[in-house]
């Protein structure tokens, strides 16, 4: 899934729109089913996102 997300926002890069890593990030951890809720929530609590480089 990971690999999908990259290749998309790649080709996406090539028509001028770049997404940070936070972007990246964040459209990952959303598309995750809801069965992976709890997970989510503790990564996000976790790891403080907008500091990630």
């Amino acid at each position: 899934m990971f690999t999908r997300m990259i290749t998309t926002t790649n080709n996406l890069d090539a028509f001028g729109r770049t997404y940070t890593n936070f972007d990246i990030m964040r459209k990952i951890l959303r598309s995750l089913p809801k069965t992976w809720k709890t997970k989510v929530m503790t990564i996000q609590e976790a790891k403080n996102l907008t500091k990630l480089s």
